[in-house]
């Protein structure tokens, strides 16, 4: 997977565990700041709860990212956590706590932490196409289940990607269509139709058979 990366014209990988230099590395790309799930702002992430992966070409330059937040939380199943994290971290339009449809939540229910979330995915526009995005993210499932064990990788998809394939290909196995709905929406556009992604122990296991030629360094 690192070869394939090399590849198409990467010059090297980094791994690491520190949220500053995650921030400061991702101050380059066109959004120019991280997401909520990874904001110091609203997250406390010292380098046992975070991990991230950034691609960079031949000069050096960060052309590709990824990340991942591990959440070890005792007493609530992921669905009362997603609930309870969502409506903290995002406002509706006029600046008041969204709420989702507590059914649209059923398939998180009853399943106990730890967890990883993988987010902040990004690829430059001039390296696309060259499936940088997919072999980043395969890496970054392995490497985060073998660094925390949790019960569940997830994430959130749009619909166009999961039409595509893009959910399997990048190693997730179990996909919750639609994966929330709102009762009050967040002023992100870009949240209001997602999809939940996910992949366990069996999962990560068929993703490094799926891999087993393949180099992670």
């Amino acid at each position: 997977m690192k070869a394939s990366i090399l590849s198409a014209g990467c010059g090297s990988l980094e791994v690491g565990y520190e949220i500053s230099d995650f921030e400061r590395i991702c101050q380059s790309f066109p959004k120019g700041r991280l997401g909520e799930h990874f904001s110091r702002r609203l997250n406390t992430l010292p380098p046992n709860r975070l991990m991230w992966i950034v691609a960079k070409d031949r000069a050096g330059r960060p052309v590709a990212a990824a990340a991942a937040r591990f959440d070890d939380i005792k007493g609530w199943d992921l669905e009362r956590f997603i609930a309870e994290y969502w409506t903290r971290i995002y406002t509706d339009e006029n600046g008041d706590p969204i709420e989702i449809i507590p059914m649209s939540l059923e398939h998180a229910r009853g399943i106990s932490g730890p967890w990883v979330y993988l987010g902040e995915g990004f690829v430059a526009e001039d390296f696309r196409g060259k499936k940088i995005s997919s072999n980043l993210i395969r890496i970054l499932i392995i490497l985060a289940f073998n660094e925390f064990r949790p019960n569940l990788l997830y994430g959130w998809m749009r619909p166009p990607l999961i039409k595509i394939g893009v959910n399997t290909n990048w190693g997730f196995h179990n996909t919750i269509y639609p994966g929330l709905l709102w009762k009050k929406a967040p002023h992100q556009l870009d949240l209001h139709d997602l999809a939940f992604v996910s992949c366990d122990a069996r999962g990560v296991g068929r993703l490094s058979q799926r891999f087993s030629g393949s180099s992670l360094e």
